[in-house]
Parts: C-alpha cells; structure tokens; sequence
C-alpha cells in the first residue's frame, strides 16, 4: 500500500515508531498542528504541505522532542517540482538477520 507525500516541505512518519514510544496520534496530531494527516495506511503518516523550511524545521524539532529519531522514525521530504506532479511513498520493512 501506498500513501500520497508531499515534498513540499512535508514530513513522513512510521507509526510503529509512535508505538514503540508510546506517542499517540492525539499528540503528534498537537505538535503538527494538524487536525488530520494528509494521507495514512498502517504503517506511515504523511503531513504537508508546511509553510517553508523554517515551519518545517520546527516541527522537526517537535518530534524529537517527543523522543522520535529524525530518518530512523520521521522524515523531512522537500524538492523543487511542478504543481502537476504527484508523489507517494510505502513502507518496506526488510527482515531482519
């Protein structure tokens, strides 16, 4: 499955990184800003468009300070690109060992 993302300053996080901390959507939800992702599945939630890098850098630092792990938990997605052209992303969790 696949969830629509937007490298307009957007931001992707796994869910089961909330999980795993004991974060809950309700919080994430208040450090965003949002009342709702932009898109979702099971695994990942995508938030975006933010209002330029420096919005985007402080909701960065807003996770972290819930405990989350900028790459390994959340990601920060920006490129320059046309209004017309559309983005998504999925989840690939590798076995381990």
């Amino acid at each position: 499955m696949s969830i629509e993302v937007t490298f307009s300053y957007g931001l992707v996080i796994r869910q089961s990184a909330l999980i795993a901390r004991g974060i809950t959507r309700a919080q994430v939800l208040e450090v965003l800003e949002a009342d709702r992702p932009m898109a979702e599945d099971r695994e990942l939630l995508s938030f975006g468009p933010s209002f330029g890098g420096e919005a985007c850098d402080e909701f960065v630092r807003r996770l972290e300070s819930l405990g989350r792990v900028y790459v390994d938990d959340f990601f920060g997605l920006t490129l320059s690109h046309p209004d017309w052209l559309k983005f998504s992303a999925s989840y690939d969790n590798p076995p381990k060992g």
